[in-house]
């Protein structure tokens, strides 16, 4: 059940954001982002592009 803490669910976003070859100048829209763990994820990747989160709270 380490996936429904705080450090399972960082462990398991940094696996997947560490799958995609990133460059550093992307343009990243993540959609129904919630409380953005994947989009602050794709944030510190992307030194030169953007990062944005959308979601209806």
């Amino acid at each position: 059940m380490l996936f429904y803490s705080k450090v399972g669910k960082l462990a398991l976003r940094e696996r997947l954001l560490d799958k995609i070859p990133w460059r550093g100048d992307e343009s990243v829209l993540d959609v129904g982002c919630g409380r953005g763990l994947l989009a602050v994820g794709a944030a510190k990747r992307v030194s030169s592009g953007t990062v944005t989160g959308v979601d209806v709270w």
